[in-house]
């Protein structure tokens, strides 16, 4: 575990933010917790840290499902309006229809865990507020 890992891990703690620790390959450490926003999505969001590098990705998983092939160029396009929205989060729809927010953030200056902690609370926001026009593109 990384000193940015184990800093990290001591604030979730101390603040009562409740994430699962998991381990993955290559040194890589994970935190997770799955939410349902207020409006209906329920959400995995993922902070992963690398063992050698002083950064985090901060990943929420599962915004919505467009899973209807007609209507995937609608939401290619709608993905591409709401990155032209966000600095920070970037959107993705896998090959299965799966729409996912993303964001990187570099430490070489500096770690702050509550930068972090600030950037999950701005994925869940945006998830939220975007759950909606996701599923009117689903359900049109």
């Amino acid at each position: 575990m990384t000193d940015i890992t184990q800093t990290f891990k001591n604030y979730i703690n101390q603040i009562d933010f409740y994430m699962n620790e998991e381990l993955g390959e290559e040194g890589t450490s994970f935190f997770s917790m799955n939410v349902k926003t207020d409006n209906g999505a329920n959400i995995r969001i993922v902070v992963s840290f690398q063992e050698n590098y002083p950064s985090a990705d901060v990943y929420c998983f599962n915004v919505a499902d467009i899973n209807n092939p007609l209507k995937r160029d609608i939401a290619l396009q709608h993905i591409n309006d709401v990155n032209n929205s966000y600095r920070y989060a970037k959107f993705h729809i896998t090959s299965e229809g799966t729409v996912s927010i993303s964001t990187a953030l570099d430490f070489g200056g500096g770690f702050d865990p509550e930068v972090i902690i600030n950037h999950i609370r701005s994925l869940y926001t945006i998830a939220d507020e975007q759950y909606k026009s996701f599923m009117k593109i689903a359900w049109s």
